[in-house]
């Protein structure tokens, strides 16, 4: 056995030092590219487009979901070689309708991939010249609309033996299915989308399909569809497989299987599933298909329809996909679970990070690990999310909790879980889990504290895990404080613990209170997300430029990785990426404990003292405005400074499902460079702490009509966000940096100062000691009068004295 490993270890490596893994080619298309920011919903724009060129609505939709799942992605193309919201085709295949759609509204290409209101605006232009070229009768149901459908896909290249577009037939297939089921679907910044179910008349689904080739001697799923890819774009040398890898297309299950017949692909999977649950063998398991770079070897790949941008995919393609993944799973040995940097079923995310370096992250936040992998095995664990709107979920009472236990409300209090204490350090449990931990996470815990002794409140979460089956204080969150009394709160345990993550967590424990206050709790729904961090290690991290920025870039030349921008002008700012992931169902929910971190170093300004906003907007609101922000101010210069922000303690971000920051910085412009090594989220809580008291403050008076004040800075573990500056006992001014001109002064008098620090949330030191100055008296004497005037030198019109 020891033999073994030693001759499979010595094979890896000449694998990957010979090249024999391949690459898959960087013809892949990536997530998005060259983002510009929506300022606007697009369910407007669809229904203005469908009236102007009268086509349907419910079409429209349909095209968009395939096309771009809603989410804005740049200029970056689809595996169909689409852009933009409605993937205009720009291909070799016929796809003409990007340049359609910009001889038709007159806009440039480049314009039409990035501005979702022009592409929905072309897309429609388009569909309408398709109806009129084929003479469709649009005033009869909406399967008169399949070969304008056939048409608008693109994805065969006809020829004399190909002559029946097969790819577009099942694009269209995909759409009316889709029309046939209507249309549902939330994108990442938490806008919906719908559309009824349409009746779709005589157009038959079955001869849509395409027909799969006899298998022969292929190792894998049986239930699936034998349709190989082409010979040129995977190798038929034979490996052992131990990790399963999991993708997104950035496009259909059609174009796919499409793009795998072509050689210009030079990638492949095993495997193509998609939304409505077909499945598709490509690659026979034994051979190496070309997905995952310097994995090919040892892996198997699925390539699920949809986007790695998405906030979530349908429960047909993950049921349909865990048959798949179990079955080659059982064959080949692998284990059945989601474990980062071990050999098991990983995302192509999770391979690039482990071992073959950066490039594509699929198939991102939006996809359901828990679900997914608990379908894999068949369990019926019960994982985050607990939302309590139809039963407690399979929580049950700890100790000190009412002898009746934990009740469910019923369709009361939105469905909600509640229970007495009767003790201090009272505790519920939550239902047998089985899902890998990752950080940084935050549980999301929405409570209202019924009655009780007191408003300010405790919270804390510990875990078990399969490694360690008890409840231990080294598996626990910081314990989070709020203050609550009934009112709802929402609430955010930061998770960031080496016993959490990559674990296989298996139950959770949340703690109410270490001293009894005699409170019922009512818990309307505890949810499981991602963390707020940015740490921009290797790259940008998805953060796009504002307006008065440089395009930020990323460095790690003398630094410790930095994301890097110039301010050209006021009011600079950038975009965070959108905020998907596993929470509720989508993006991150806001907890009235949360900060946002931001770490920083300006570099060369004008001064010292500057200005910092977040921005944020949610599902309700995609507006940006200043209701929704919360700024500070804080003092640096050529050196590093850590500014919080309390965005939790303003009233309008907890509760809410933030779906993107903007951070602002200096509303004057300062020619700074901004070099940023982090942007996180920050369960600080209540701050009640106040600066240290200001030292050392120093006074002079260089006229008599001046006083300069300095004094030693003080400290705050969030920042000290100024100072506030007495004269003779009343406040004349406040200052960012630890130093101050009083212009207001007489000559010749006497004033005593005092200094106090402020932080963000209004927390105020003691005065300083008190400092005397006298000014001096007004400068009266004139200069002395100039002698020696002369003559140098003569010229026709001047002359020099």
């Amino acid at each position: 056995m020891r033999m073994q490993r030693v001759v499979f270890v010595a094979l890896c490596v000449v694998l990957l030092v010979s090249g024999v893994a391949y690459a898959e080619n960087s013809e892949r298309p990536p997530a998005f590219s060259n983002v510009k920011p929506w300022d606007y919903d697009l369910g407007p724009v669809f229904q203005a487009a469908s009236a102007k060129y009268n086509v349907p609505l419910p079409l429209l939709l349909a095209l968009g979901h395939f096309g771009s799942a809603f989410e804005n992605r740049g200029d970056a193309r689809t595996i169909e070689n689409g852009y933009g919201v409605m993937a205009l085709r720009k291909n070799d295949m016929g796809g003409t309708s990007l340049a359609d759609a910009a001889a038709l509204t007159g806009v440039s290409e480049e314009d039409l991939k990035v501005n979702a209101n022009l592409n929905i605006m072309g897309a429609a232009a388009v569909l309408d010249a398709y109806a009129k070229q084929l003479q469709i009768n649009r005033s009869a149901g909406i399967d008169e609309w399949l070969d304008v459908v056939i048409k608008y896909a693109a994805i065969d290249k006809l020829d004399a033996e190909n002559p029946v577009p097969v790819f577009s037939r099942l694009f269209a297939m995909e759409v009316f299915q889709k029309l046939q089921s209507g249309v549902a679907t939330i994108n990442s910044m938490g806008e919906s989308f719908s559309a009824a179910p349409q009746n779709i008349g005589k157009v038959d689904l079955a001869a849509l399909n395409l027909q799969g080739l006899p298998r022969t001697n292929v190792t894998g799923y049986s239930g699936a569809t034998w349709y190989p890819a082409a010979t040129c774009n995977y190798s038929t040398t034979r490996y052992n497989k131990s990790i399963y890898a999991i993708h997104t297309i950035e496009g259909s299950a059609a174009g796919c299987l499409s793009w795998f017949r072509n050689c210009s692909a030079q990638c492949s999977a095993n495997y193509v599933v998609s939304e409505a649950g077909g499945i598709w063998q490509c690659v026979d398991e034994v051979d190496m298909s070309w997905h995952v770079t310097c994995m090919n070897y040892c892996s198997i790949g699925t390539e699920h329809e949809g986007y790695a941008a998405s906030a979530s995919h349908p429960t047909a393609l993950y049921n349909a996909s865990a048959l798949v993944v179990r079955d080659a799973c059982n064959r080949w040995g692998i284990p059945k679970s989601h474990s980062p940097c071990s050999h098991s079923i990983l995302g192509h995310v999770d391979i690039n990070n482990c071992w073959c370096g950066p490039g594509h992250w699929d198939p991102g936040a939006g996809w359901d690990w828990n679900y997914f992998i608990n379908a894999v095995n068949g369990t019926t664990y019960i994982n985050p999310p607990y939302l309590f709107g139809d039963g407690a979920n399979g929580w049950t009472a700890g100790n000190s909790v009412w002898s009746n236990g934990l009740v469910h409300t019923g369709s009361n209090w939105g469905g909600s879980i509640y229970f007495d204490q009767t003790g201090s350090d009272c505790y519920i449990f939550s239902p047998e889990t089985n899902f890998t931990g990752s950080s940084p996470m935050v549980l999301n815990v929405n409570v209202y504290p019924q009655s009780g002794a007191s408003a300010n409140h405790d919270m804390q979460l510990h875990w078990r895990t399969a490694a360690e089956g008890s409840f231990a204080a080294d598996k626990a969150s910081p314990i989070a404080y709020y203050q609550a009394q009934n009112a709802w709160a929402t609430v955010n345990l930061y998770i960031n613990n080496a016993k959490w993550s990559g674990q296989t967590v298996k139950q959770l424990r949340l703690d109410f209170d270490n001293n009894n206050q005699s409170t019922r709790y009512i818990v309307n729904h505890v949810v499981l997300q991602n963390g707020l961090y940015w740490p921009f290690n290797s790259d940008t991290n998805g953060w796009t430029v504002g307006n008065s920025l440089s395009a930020p870039w990323h460095t790690a030349s003398g630094w410790p990785g930095c994301l890097v921008t110039d301010q050209t002008g006021s009011d600079s700012y950038m975009y965070s990426p959108t905020l998907s992931g596993t929470g509720f169902p989508y993006n991150y929910i806001g907890g009235e404990n949360d900060w946002i971190k931001v770490r920083v170093y300006p570099q060369n300004p004008t001064t010292s003292a500057h200005d910092l906003r977040v921005y944020w907007i949610h599902s309700s609101d995609s507006t940006w405005s200043d209701t929704k922000s919360c700024s500070v101010t804080y003092n640096a210069k050529n050196e590093w400074a850590d500014v919080y922000v309390p965005v939790g303690a303003t009233g309008i971000w907890a509760g809410q499902h933030i779906t993107r920051l903007r951070v602002d910085f200096d509303q004057n412009n300062q020619n700074t460079r901004w070099i940023v090594d982090e942007i996180s989220g920050a369960q600080l809580g209540k701050d009640t702490t106040a600066p240290t008291v200001p030292s050392g403050l120093a006074a002079t008076s260089p006229a008599g009509n001046t006083v300069s004040l300095s004094w030693t800075a003080s400290t705050d573990a969030t920042g000290v966000n100024g100072y506030k500056i007495y004269r003779n006992g009343t406040q004349i001014g406040t200052s960012i940096s630890p130093a101050y001109t009083d212009s207001t002064v007489q000559p010749q008098t006497t004033y005593s100062y005092t200094v106090s620090a402020y932080d963000a949330v209004g927390n105020n030191s003691a005065q300083s000691a008190a400092k005397n100055v006298t000014t001096s008296a007004p400068d009266v004497q004139a200069p002395t009068v100039p002698q020696n005037l002369r003559r140098t030198a003569v010229a026709k019109t001047s002359i020099t004295l």
